[in-house]
């Protein structure tokens, strides 16, 4: 994995402009006691293995003074809920150790008349950036992925009217 990290970081350098370090390590039903998605590294490693690949990027990052910045990136953490707890957790932890996140990508895949109010958004996005975080450690967020689907077909006239107001007002910013 550490081999791997720093492979892609001096292929690719600044020509990306954020990279996902971590990409949907946390479980979209999670216990009270393990919030992790199963996968081939926390399998194997267990929960460390986010803090480890974070810990790479930056060293690898840094050591090349490379301006790229180094993301988590997950699904379903648009919306209050336990895997969006868990997300602002994570993210609350790696800052806390001294871990170098420098943002949270937004996955945002939404159906038709089903994004989130423009208050809720902001609120959720508001618990990543760490704005009022004592550590004083910026955190950004950014939309990643976005799609706005229908959940049945055909769709109608009124499902296309609604996905292009979704769309065009940015209730999902």
């Amino acid at each position: 994995m550490l081999n791997h990290i720093e492979q892609l970081i001096l292929h690719f350098g600044d020509t990306c402009l954020q990279w996902d370090v971590v990409n949907e390590a946390l479980s979209d039903s999670p216990t009270a006691t393990n919030p992790w998605a199963a996968n081939v590294w926390y399998n194997n490693i267990g929960p460390y293995y986010v803090a480890l690949a974070f810990q790479k990027a930056a060293q690898v990052v840094e050591a090349n003074n490379l301006s790229v910045k180094l993301f988590y990136n997950d699904y379903n953490i648009e919306w209050p809920g336990a895997k969006t707890t868990n997300a602002a957790i994570l993210v609350s932890n790696l800052t806390a150790a001294g871990i170098r996140i420098d943002g949270v990508g937004l996955q945002s895949h939404f159906e038709i008349g089903g994004t989130p109010p423009i208050a809720t958004s902001l609120a959720v996005q508001q618990t990543y950036t760490n704005q009022n975080n004592s550590l004083g450690v910026p955190v950004i967020c950014a939309l990643t992925e976005l799609d706005i689907r229908a959940t049945s077909l055909p769709v109608s006239d009124a499902q296309q009217i609604q996905q292009f107001n979704d769309y065009r007002t940015g209730k999902y910013t």
